[in-house]
């Protein structure tokens, strides 16, 4: 039986609770085959001879997910739709954590810390990079999933092709590209190029104090399970009265008054993806963390 874990909105009654919380514009961490963009070499056919410089971004504020104060920031996921012929010693491929300078994407960017993988072929997988730093309470950052051209000229092998992952099941904030062979020379959305379908998987995964009320332990309410598939149970030692679900916007999009000790709230109809949950006891309010599967 897990015990609530509270956290923000503007409404409630705040205390400060330390938790672990992964940060996503993702609405699906599913890696769909075919659904990609990149700026690549082609020959005079149109088919793909090797990756050009490539970036894409993902942009995060912490005031979006109730962050109340600093974030320790403590991995990076990243998808990978394809990656073929990495030479031997593997493919150079680098996740970097930007401060943002102005509002992005048209600000300037200052690096924070990155780290390099060197990676061999792969397909529809998601990558799981340990880095390590500390957004300000507050704060705005970039994350950013940068590889090298592997143009013969600029000491490439003129093989690697390279497709970042993705989805076409919707996202809270755009993707970005930046490719300067392709005359993409800052941030650009990949709407902006034709392509609203294409929704990058990349998380950030961490640590912050969250804000919330932490009223409902003591009336002994819990919930399950975690991650749900169809139903989610909550139990307390009094009436239940109130139960609203809201998206990572803070959307409400579903209510209801159980009026019972013992409830169940049918999410089945929920895309996948995170929620939350605010739960009203009598006189006491919580709100929780949900993910849909």
């Amino acid at each position: 039986m897990k015990k609530i874990t509270p956290l923000v909105f503007a409404l409630f009654l705040f205390v400060q609770v330390a938790a672990a919380q992964q940060l996503t514009h993702s609405a699906s961490q599913n890696i769909e085959d075919g659904n990609s963009l990149a700026c690549n070499f082609r020959d005079i056919d149109g088919n793909v001879i090797y990756v050009e410089q490539n970036t894409f971004y993902r942009h995060f504020d912490l005031d979006d997910f109730s962050i109340s104060s600093s974030y320790d920031i403590t991995s990076i996921d990243y998808g990978i739709e394809q990656l073929e012929n990495a030479p031997a010693g593997g493919f150079p491929v680098t996740v970097g954590i930007y401060r943002v300078n102005g509002i992005f994407p048209n600000g300037s960017l200052t690096l924070i810390t990155e780290v390099t993988e060197n990676l061999q072929d792969q397909a529809l997988t998601i990558r799981n990079v340990p880095i390590a730093t500390t957004i300000a309470a507050n704060d705005e950052f970039v994350v950013a999933i940068s590889i090298p051209s592997d143009d013969p000229s600029e000491g490439g092998l003129g093989q690697v092709k390279f497709q970042i992952g993705s989805n076409d099941a919707g996202e809270t904030d755009h993707s970005y590209l930046s490719a300067p062979d392709c005359s993409l020379n800052n941030p650009i959305p990949f709407m902006d190029q034709g392509r609203p379908d294409l929704n990058l998987v990349i998380n950030v995964n961490g640590n912050g104090a969250v804000a919330g009320t932490g009223d409902l332990d003591l009336v002994g309410f819990s919930y399950f399970p975690n991650p749900v598939k169809r139903e989610l149970r909550m139990r307390a030692d009094q009436t239940i009265t109130n139960v609203a679900v809201y998206n990572i916007l803070g959307q409400k999009i579903r209510s209801f008054a159980p009026s019972d000790a013992n409830t169940s709230l049918d999410l089945t109809s929920l895309t996948s993806g995170t929620y939350m949950v605010k739960a009203q006891v009598n006189d006491r309010v919580g709100t929780f963390k949900v993910v849909k599967e």
